[in-house]
C-alpha cells in the first residue's frame, strides 16, 4: 500500500475499533463487503452485526457452520430461519439446507410456508423431540405426517396421538405407538382419555380391550400350566428322593457286597429319570453315591488290608478328624460350601483305609464324616429353602404393593384374596421367619386395600345420598314454585318434564323407604302443577291476544313515519318502533304472520325513503372496514416475529387502537374481527409454544446437570485417582455442551457440581499423602495384631487358633502394597521379630500352616540349592576360609559356569537364552524367599546368609557377562533374613 493509500480516509466498517466498525455496519448495503466482513473479520461482534444485515444463505450457512464463535453462529442460524419463515421459495429451500440445529429445524417444518422448504427440514430432523413437535403442532397435515413415518420414539408418538390438530395424525400416530408396543395397555388408556379427537379415543379403547381380553387369556393358560408343571415337578422330585434315600441306605449296608448292589441299583433309578434334576437332590445324590462309595470301598479294604490299616492308623486318625472339623467348619451359606464339601469328600476317599482300626472307632470316624456330611447338606438344604421362602415374600409383597396401586378395581377383586390366602399359608411354612420389610409391605398394602374398598363404598353410599338430595330438592322447589305469583308457563313445563323423568326411571337412593316417600311427592306434584300449566296456558292466549292491538298500534305509527321530513329523526324512531315491536313480538299465532308483514312492509318504505342516511352511515361503516382492515394487514404481518416482547407491545397498542375505531357494516363486523383476532392469537400461542419449549429444554437440562452432579458427588471421595481424574473432566467437558436453566436454580447447581470437582481435585492434589497414610493404616493394624498375639503369656499356652491367625495375618502383610523404605522399614522390624517370637514360642501350633518353621526350613534349603545350581557352585563351600587352591578351583568354575551355564554352548543367541532363563529363575526364588515365613534361630540366620551369597555369586557372574557380551538381568535382590 502506497503512503497515499495509507492517508486516504477509510470506511468506517474498516476502523481498527471493533466497537466503531460494528456501529458501521447498519448503513452498509455492498453485499460484497458484508460477506467479507463476515468471513474475515477478528471481532464477533462485528462479524455478528453483518450477520443481521446479510441475506446471503450460502454465506449465512458456511457461518453457522464454521464459525469459531458460538454467538456468531447463533445469529446465522437465527438469520437462515428467518429466510426459511419468510423469505422467497428458492431463498428458503437454501436457507434450509444451511441450518444444522434441529431446533431450528423444527421451527420451519412448523411454519414455513413454503412446502419444499417444509419437506427438506423434516427430512434432516432426527432428534424424537423436534419431530414429534412438528408432528403436533405443524401447521400443514402433509408435513405433520412426513415428520410421523420417520418417528419412532413411544414417548413422542403418544405425545402426538394426544396434542395433534390432525386427526388423521393422530391416528397414525397411534397406530406406530401400538405397532412399537403392542402391550402398552397404560399408554393406550392415557391416549382414549387425553386426545382432542373422538376417533383416536375410540381407537385407543379398543387397544385397551384386545389387550385385556388377551391378558386374561394367558393368564388364564398359565395357570393352568402351572399346575401342571407342580404336579409333574413334584412327582419328579420325590422319585429322586427316593433314589438318593436308596444311594444313602446303600451305604450304610454292614456287607459292602449287598451295599456295592444296592448303589448300582439306586444309580440305574437315577440314571432312569434323565435330565434336569433338582440341584440340590442331585448334589445329595451324588454325595451319597460317593459317600456310600467311600463305605463300601472303606469295607472292602478292611478286609483286603487290614495289615496295612495297623501301621496307618495314626495318621489317619488325625487326617479324617481334621476332615469332619473341616466339614463342620463349613459356611451352608457359602457359594461353594458344596463343592468344598466335595473336595473334602474327595479328600476323605483318597486316604488309606485303616484295615487294623478297631472296628466300632472306624465306623465312627466314618460315621462322623458321613454325619457332618450330612448335616451340612441338610443345612444347606434349609438356607436354601429359607432363600427360596425369602424370595417369594419379596415376590409376593412387591406384587402386594402393585394391587395396593393399581386403579383396576375388578384385577384388585380377583386377585387379592388368593394373594393374601398365599401369603398366610408362607408365614406358617416359614414358622415365623418372615421377611420383616416384606411383612411390613404387605401389611400396609393390606391397608391400602381395605381403606379403597372402605372409600367405594362410601362413595356409593354418597351416590345414593346425592341421589335423595337431589329429588328432595327438585320437590322442594317445585312445591314452593308451585303457588308462586311469577311462576311462568315455560317453568311449570320444566318441572313437569323433570317429574316424569324421575318417576319413568328412578335413580338409586339409600333406602326403599326413601323412594317411596319421594316417588309420593312427585306424584303429588304433578297432579299439583298440570291445573296451573292449564291456567298459565290460557293467560298467555290473553297476553297474545293483547300484544296484537300494541302491534296494530306500532303499525300505525311506522305509517306516520312515511311523512316525517327529518329522515334521521325517521331511521331513529324506525329503530325504535323495532325495539317495541320485539317486546311485543308474541302475537295469536292465527295473526303474527299477517300483522308482521304490514309491520315490515311500512318500515320497507321509510327505510327507502332514509336511503341518503343509509348511504352516509355505509361510508362511515366502509371508512371503519378500511381501517380495520389495515389494523389486521399490520397484526399479520407482526404473527410470525419471534422478538417476542416488543411484537407483545405492539400488538397490545393495535388492539387499544381496534377498539378506538367505530362499527362495520354486519356481514363484515364478524369475518374482519375473526381476521384480527386470528393473527393476534398466532402470534401469541407462537409466543406461548416457545415458553413452553425453553421451559421443557431449562427442565431437560436441569436434570442432565443434577446428573451430572450426582456423578461428580459419586466420584469426589474416590481413590481411583487417574481414573476419577478423567472421569471428572469428561464431566466437566459434558457440562459446558448442557445449555442454560432458569436463573433461580443456575447458581446453586453449580455451585453443587464446582464444589465436588474442587473436593475431589484438593484429594487429587494429596493423593500420595492419603495413600501412604491408608497403606501404613493398614501395615500398623497387622503389627498391632501380632505383636498382641506375641504378648501372650507364653506358660498359659496358644490360643486354640494361633497358627491359622498368624498364618493368615502373614499372607495379608506380604500382599499389602509397597511403602517407602524409611517407612516400611521399623514396621517391618517390629512385624519379624513378633512373628519370629511366635514361632520360637509355639512352634508347634504352626505345624502345617504358612509360618511352619520346619517346613519353611526345608523350603529355604531347596531356594538355596536352587540359585546354588544356577551359579554352578557347590553348596556350603566357604571360598573365604579356603586355601589358595580351592579359590582358584573355585573361580573357574565360576568362570566356566559364567561362559557356559553348565553346558557347551552353539551359538551367541542360545547362550543368551540359557542365561535369561537364568536370571528368570533366580529371580522366582528370590520372590519365592520373600513369601516365606520366618525360621527361627541359628538355622534361620545360617540360610539367609547362604541364599544372600549365592544370589549374589550368581549376579557378580551375570554382571561380568554383561560387561563382555551386553546387559541381560538387574541387580541382585538382599534376602529378607
Amino acid at each position: 500500500m502506497s503512503l497515499l493509500d495509507r492517508l486516504k480516509p477509510q470506511p468506517k466498517w474498516k476502523h481498527p475499533d471493533p466497537q466503531i466498525r460494528a456501529a458501521a455496519i447498519p448503513e452498509l448495503d455492498d453485499a460484497d463487503e458484508l460477506r467479507a466482513i463476515v468471513r474475515e473479520d477478528a471481532d464477533p461482534g462485528v462479524r455478528r452485526a453483518a450477520v443481521r444485515r446479510l441475506g446471503d444463505a450460502a454465506v449465512l450457512a458456511e457461518v453457522a457452520r464454521g464459525d469459531a464463535d458460538e454467538k456468531v453462529r447463533a445469529e446465522a442460524a437465527a438469520s437462515l430461519v428467518e429466510i426459511a419463515t419468510s423469505g422467497e421459495p428458492a431463498a428458503a429451500e437454501q436457507a434450509t439446507a444451511g441450518v444444522d440445529d434441529q431446533k431450528h429445524l423444527a421451527s420451519i417444518a412448523k411454519s414455513s410456508p413454503h412446502d419444499s422448504a417444509r419437506r427438506a427440514a423434516v427430512g434432516r430432523l432426527s432428534e424424537p423431540r423436534a419431530l414429534g413437535a412438528v408432528a403436533r403442532q405443524a401447521e400443514h397435515p402433509e408435513t405433520a405426517m412426513q415428520a410421523l413415518d420417520t418417528l419412532a420414539d413411544v414417548d413422542e408418538l403418544v405425545n402426538v396421538a394426544i396434542n395433534s390438530e390432525h386427526k388423521d395424525v393422530a391416528l397414525a400416530a397411534l397406530e406406530k405407538a401400538s405397532a412399537a408396543d403392542p402391550g402398552a395397555r397404560g399408554t393406550f388408556e392415557t391416549i382414549a382419555t387425553r386426545t382432542k379427537h373422538k376417533a383416536v379415543a375410540r381407537r385407543a379403547g379398543a387397544l385397551v380391550q384386545a389387550i385385556d381380553e388377551a391378558e386374561a387369556a394367558r393368564a388364564a393358560a398359565a395357570e393352568a400350566l402351572r399346575q401342571r408343571q407342580i404336579a409333574a415337578a413334584e412327582a419328579f422330585r420325590q422319585r429322586q428322593i427316593a433314589a438318593c434315600e436308596a444311594a444313602e441306605a446303600a451305604g450304610r449296608h454292614a456287607d459292602w457286597r449287598a451295599g456295592d448292589a444296592s448303589l448300582a441299583d439306586a444309580d440305574a433309578a437315577w440314571r432312569a429319570l434323565g435330565a434336569d434334576p433338582d440341584p440340590a437332590l442331585a448334589d445329595r445324590f451324588a454325595g451319597a453315591v460317593e459317600a456310600a462309595r467311600a463305605a463300601i470301598d472303606a469295607r472292602r479294604a478292611e478286609s483286603l488290608e487290614a495289615d496295612r490299616k495297623a501301621e496307618a492308623f495314626g495318621r489317619e486318625r488325625e487326617a479324617r478328624t481334621a476332615l469332619v472339623a473341616a466339614v463342620d467348619a463349613i459356611d451352608p451359606a457359602a457359594e461353594g460350601a458344596l463343592d468344598e464339601l466335595a473336595a473334602l469328600r474327595q479328600a476323605w476317599l483318597a486316604l488309606p483305609a485303616a484295615v487294623a482300626l478297631p472296628t466300632d472307632e472306624a465306623a465312627g470316624l466314618s460315621g462322623g464324616f458321613d454325619r457332618a456330611a450330612a448335616a451340612l447338606e441338610e443345612r444347606r438344604r434349609r438356607w436354601e429353602a429359607a432363600q427360596a421362602a425369602r424370595d417369594r415374600f419379596e415376590a409376593l409383597s412387591l406384587e402386594a404393593e402393585s394391587l395396593a396401586a393399581t386403579e383396576d378395581v375388578p384385577a384388585l377383586a380377583r386377585r387379592w384374596p388368593a394373594l393374601a390366602v398365599e401369603w398366610q399359608k408362607l408365614e406358617a411354612e416359614a414358622g415365623g421367619r418372615v421377611d420383616e420389610a416384606a411383612a411390613a409391605r404387605v401389611a400396609a398394602a393390606r391397608d391400602r386395600v381395605a381403606a379403597r374398598q372402605t372409600d367405594l363404598e362410601r362413595q356409593a353410599e354418597q351416590g345414593r345420598k346425592d341421589n335423595l338430595t337431589r329429588l328432595v330438592q327438585l320437590c322442594q322447589h317445585l312445591e314452593q314454585r308451585a303457588t308462586a305469583e311469577d311462576l311462568k308457563l315455560r317453568e311449570v313445563d320444566r318441572g313437569l318434564k323433570n317429574i316424569r323423568a324421575a318417576l319413568e326411571s328412578p335413580p338409586p337412593l339409600p333406602s326403599s323407604k326413601d323412594t317411596d316417600a319421594v316417588v309420593e311427592r312427585l306424584k303429588a306434584l304433578q297432579a299439583a302443577l298440570a291445573p296451573r300449566a292449564r291456567e298459565l296456558r290460557e293467560l298467555d292466549d290473553w297476553k297474545r291476544f293483547a300484544n296484537a292491538s300494541a302491534q296494530e298500534e306500532l303499525i300505525a305509527q311506522a305509517t306516520a313515519l312515511k311523512d316525517e321530513p327529518d329522515l334521521e329523526k325517521a331511521a331513529r324512531t324506525l329503530r325504535d318502533l323495532h325495539t317495541k315491536w320485539r317486546e311485543v313480538a308474541e302475537a295469536p299465532r292465527d295473526q303474527a304472520e299477517a300483522l308482521w308483514h304490514r309491520f315490515k312492509t311500512e318500515s320497507d318504505e321509510v327505510r327507502a325513503r332514509c336511503s341518503e342516511f343509509f348511504a352516509k352511515q355505509a361510508d362511515e361503516r366502509n371508512a371503519n372496514l378500511q381501517l380495520k382492515e389495515a389494523l389486521c394487514e399490520r397484526a399479520e404481518a407482526l404473527a410470525a416475529s419471534t422478538d417476542w416482547i416488543r411484537t407483545a407491545e405492539e400488538l397490545k397498542r393495535l388492539q387499544a387502537e381496534w377498539k378506538t375505531i367505530g362499527p362495520v357494516s354486519r356481514k363484515h363486523a364478524k369475518a374482519v374481527w375473526k381476521r384480527f383476532r386470528a393473527a393476534c392469537d398466532q402470534f401469541f400461542t407462537r409466543r406461548h409454544d416457545d415458553l413452553v419449549e425453553r421451559k421443557q429444554l431449562w427442565a431437560a437440562n436441569l436434570e442432565r446437570k443434577q446428573a451430572l452432579c450426582a456423578q461428580a458427588d459419586a466420584l469426589a471421595e474416590s481413590t481411583e485417582w487417574e481414573a476419577a481424574a478423567a472421569e471428572i473432566r469428561r464431566l466437566q467437558a459434558e457440562w459446558k455442551t448442557v445449555g442454560p436453566v432458569r436463573k433461580n436454580k443456575s447458581e446453586a447447581i453449580w455451585q453443587r457440581f464446582r464444589g465436588a470437582c474442587d473436593h475431589f481435585f484438593e484429594r487429587y492434589k494429596n493423593r500420595h499423602q492419603i495413600e501412604l497414610g491408608t497403606k501404613l493404616t493398614e501395615r500398623e493394624a497387622l503389627v498391632a495384631g501380632i505383636e498382641a498375639l506375641a504378648a501372650a503369656d507364653a506358660a498359659a499356652g496358644p490360643p486354640g487358633d494361633l497358627g491359622e491367625q498368624a498364618a493368615n495375618s502373614w499372607v495379608q502383610w506380604t500382599r499389602l502394597p509397597a511403602l517407602p523404605r524409611e517407612v516400611l522399614d521399623p514396621l517391618a522390624r517390629r512385624y519379624q521379630d513378633a512373628v519370629a517370637r511366635l514361632v520360637e514360642t509355639f512352634p508347634a501350633a504352626f505345624a502345617g500352616t504358612t509360618l511352619d518353621p520346619e517346613a519353611n526350613r526345608r523350603k529355604m534349603e531347596a531356594l538355596c540349592a536352587r540359585v546354588e545350581s544356577a551359579t554352578g557352585a557347590e553348596p556350603d563351600v566357604a571360598i573365604d576360609a579356603a586355601s589358595p587352591t580351592a579359590i582358584l578351583a573355585a573361580r573357574l568354575r565360576e568362570a566356566l559356569a559364567a561362559n557356559t551355564i553348565g553346558g557347551r554352548p552353539s551359538t551367541r543367541q542360545t547362550d543368551d537364552s540359557k542365561w535369561r532363563a537364568a536370571v528368570e529363575d533366580v529371580k522366582d526364588a528370590q520372590n519365592a524367599w520373600r513369601r516365606l515365613g520366618p525360621v527361627p534361630g541359628s538355622d534361620g540366620h545360617a540360610l539367609a546368609e547362604r541364599f544372600q551369597k549365592a544370589c549374589n555369586r550368581f549376579f557378580d557372574q551375570h554382571r561380568r557377562r554383561q560387561t563382555a557380551q551386553g546387559p541381560l538381568g538387574t541387580a541382585p535382590v538382599r534376602p529378607r533374613r
